[in-house]
Order: C-alpha cells, then sequence, then structure tokens
C-alpha cells in the first residue's frame, strides 16, 4: 500500500496532465496501478480522503461535481486553476 503523502503527490503530478473542463473519477485520475494502492477498502479510504481534501481547496484546481449513478463513484472537474 502506498502511504497518503505518496497519494496526493501522485494526484497533484497528474492533474496537470488534464486540460481545464475535463471530467472524470478519481481512478482516471490516479492513472495506472491504482488497483496496486491497496486493498478494495484502502482504496475507497483513498476517495473519501480525496473527496475531502477537494472540499476543503486542498486541490483548488479540482472540483467535485457529482456521483456517477452507473458505477457510483465521485465525478471531478479539472478547473484550471494552477493548470498550464
Amino acid at each position: 500500500m502506498i502511504t497518503e503523502d505518496e497519494f496526493y503527490s501522485r494526484i497533484r503530478d497528474r492533474i496537470a496532465a488534464f486540460p481545464a473542463g475535463t471530467e472524470l473519477g478519481l481512478v482516471e485520475l490516479y492513472g495506472e496501478g491504482w488497483e496496486e494502492t491497496g486493498t478494495v477498502g484502502e482504496r475507497r479510504n483513498f476517495g473519501k480522503l480525496f473527496k475531502t481534501a477537494v472540499k476543503e481547496g486542498r486541490f483548488p484546481e479540482v472540483e467535485w461535481v457529482r456521483i456517477e449513478n452507473s458505477g457510483r463513484y465521485d465525478v471531478y472537474r479539472i478547473n484550471g486553476v494552477g493548470n498550464v
């Protein structure tokens, strides 16, 4: 399992790879290697931590948009703040 700091570092690096307006789930945002981040429960916990971090403004370039009904996952939008 990766640490919380490693998780956030990976997400910060990946955010810059997406153009403003892109909507995606955490699995897509994290990219290759998501399955190796930990158990199903650990990945679910990372999802909860990320959603909280977004809502607290720790990732100003990302906003929570909705819960996707098919598959029941959170959808986020890259809003471009801090993106080049």
